[in-house]
């Protein structure tokens, strides 16, 4: 089977590292290599997307209580 490609410019392979050598298949937006055989899904690549999202969310921020405050006015 001859599937549809477009080669991602700039890309690099996280598993060889060569630039230039990611394509993206059309017909299910999967990512592979070309070099090392490197292959991705779309549900991999959303699945790892959402998870770095809730990641994100979850930041914890100092105690804002221990801020001082300085008039400047004087």
């Amino acid at each position: 089977m001859n599937r549809k490609k477009q080669f991602i410019a700039g890309a690099i392979c996280p598993k060889c590292s060569e630039i230039d050598s990611l394509v993206l298949y059309t017909d299910d937006q999967s990512v592979a290599c070309v070099i090392c055989n490197y292959i991705k899904s779309s549900q991999q690549r959303d699945l790892e997307a959402s998870q770095s999202t809730k990641k994100k969310t979850n930041i914890s921020y100092k105690d804002t209580i221990s801020i001082k405050i300085t008039n400047l006015d004087k």
